[in-house]
């Protein structure tokens, strides 16, 4: 019997040694689990050096911004390897803006237009509600979209394109919508042949159609190709026509194509231009983004994917982004243009982001 006593005193004992450490460890904070970092974004998966798993969209796979988001997306992971990215197609940047607000991709291919009516609701996204979550991360180049028909037509204004049997780009793509959209504002009816983007630069080629509404800086590969079959006169807006635009319309540029520019071009052309560039949401969070923003734009990351994309190498992404973005950026963008001295103006600091001291 006393040694069942005793036995059970000495459980007591340890017992309650037990619970006089936890008490002290969560008073005092010495044997605490360490303090979480600076930014409260910050996921714990980082601070253990496991991989996170991303998608992110380069939009359609034959144009050249793919090519531009498989390039980035291979500097960023070589410089952060705990940066899983894999880089899937789209049909365009209404598609990507789509999976962005559904969350079945962490980023892609942003186009100004889409980006701001899917933030703020409205054009094309009036009736399914604004995505308050939407940030922009950067933007890297702006894309004019040229009016191009074949040169036998004899045209050279966009206002002439009425009854002309035209593609106006890839179907779901903002190319598409934004083209539509202004012909429809300026009382513009050409024939629209609506097919993949592939499908219509054939449709030109193979003369089934007579031009396409192409978006991209010169000399853009698609335009090229199409070159290569067809002589095509480039069109131009009057500069009544870009007020009237730019007024109803104020995301999109005015932009001018030098003479030049493309073969057989000899004279300078006014058209419209979007920008694209990173769209995202809330759910990166601020260390992933600065981690991906901070690669891309040091010597070694732009190094590697200006090899794949050398125009982008002659952009500078920061002007860019801010007088384009019309959602606030991501607090990962935010922190790298403070640690660089840069000004973000208020409006495009978002409310979750974190300074690190």
């Amino acid at each position: 019997m006393k040694k069942r006593i005793a036995s059970l005193l000495m459980v007591t004992a340890v017992m309650m040694g037990m619970a006089g450490c936890t008490a002290a460890e969560d008073a005092g904070g010495a044997a605490a689990s360490p303090a979480p970092s600076t930014s409260s974004s910050a996921p714990a998966a980082q601070a253990t050096g496991d991989k996170v798993m991303l998608t992110f969209s380069g939009g359609n796979s034959s144009t050249e911004s793919y090519t531009y988001w498989v390039a980035v997306n291979k500097a960023v992971k070589s410089l952060y390897p705990n940066l899983d990215i894999n880089t899937v197609d789209a049909t365009g940047g209404f598609d990507v803006a789509q999976r962005v607000r559904a969350g079945s991709i962490d980023a892609g291919n942003g186009v100004s237009v889409t980006d701001y009516d899917s933030y703020s609701g409205t054009g094309k996204f009036e009736g399914q509600g604004a995505a308050d979550n939407l940030r922009v991360m950067w933007y890297y180049t702006e894309s004019p979209i040229n009016f191009c028909v074949d040169k036998e037509l004899g045209l050279t204004k966009v206002d002439e394109l009425t009854g002309v049997k035209m593609h106006p780009g890839g179907t779901g793509s903002t190319n598409t919508l934004v083209a539509m959209d202004v012909c429809n504002l300026l009382g513009i009816e050409p024939n629209w042949f609506e097919a993949s983007s592939s499908d219509g630069i054939d449709a030109v080629m193979n003369r089934q159609i007579s031009g396409a509404a192409r978006n991209g800086s010169a000399p853009d590969s698609q335009i090229v190709q199409m070159q290569s079959a067809v002589d095509l006169s480039f069109l131009t807006f009057t500069d009544e026509e870009l007020e009237k635009i730019t007024e109803a319309m104020p995301y999109l540029n005015v932009v001018t194509i030098p003479a030049g520019s493309y073969e057989g071009q000899n004279y300078d052309y006014k058209t419209i231009a979007t920008a694209q560039g990173g769209i995202t949401t809330t759910a990166l969070t601020q260390e992933q983004g600065y981690e991906y923003i901070s690669a891309m734009m040091s010597d070694e990351g732009r190094s590697q994917w200006t090899a794949a994309y050398p125009k982008g190498g002659e952009v500078d992404v920061i002007d860019l982004t801010l007088r384009t973005a019309k959602a606030p950026l991501h607090a990962g963008t935010v922190q790298y243009l403070e640690e660089q001295g840069i000004e973000v103006p208020s409006e495009l600091i978002p409310p979750e982001y974190v300074p690190v001291k």
